[in-house]
């Protein structure tokens, strides 16, 4: 009778190597995260719940405009000059505003960086 190969290792190993990669991400999330006073051109990120059209409509409720568009329906790509623009961003329901950057290739990556 063969014996039941032990894959504890194997989930270990596969636990680590997730854990790692959140903390990474956590830690990337966080350095390309805007203070509520930042403006420009954005990175921004909303509920998941929210389709193509309300993350449109939220951007311009809080005066940006829509410079690009993402794989992701809750992810756009927004730019305005006057000061507080993340603050009113995440006044219209934005989890979070980022830095203009590539975020593996899905977002930001044509785009000129401030």
């Amino acid at each position: 009778m063969p014996e039941v190969a032990d894959h504890r290792f194997a989930l270990k190993l596969l636990a680590w190597i997730v854990g790692i990669w959140l903390t990474a991400l956590a830690l990337l999330f966080e350095a390309a995260s805007l203070p509520p006073e930042a403006s420009g051109t954005v990175i921004v990120l909303f509920p998941p719940r929210m389709n193509a059209a309300e993350s449109v409509s939220a951007t311009a409720a809080a005066g940006a405009k829509l410079v690009s568009a993402s794989w992701f329906e809750n992810v756009l790509v927004v730019a305005d000059e006057a000061p507080g623009l993340s603050g009113r961003l995440h006044e219209v329901g934005a989890l979070e505003v980022f830095r203009n950057m590539s975020f593996a290739g899905c977002v930001g990556a044509n785009l000129p960086r401030n």
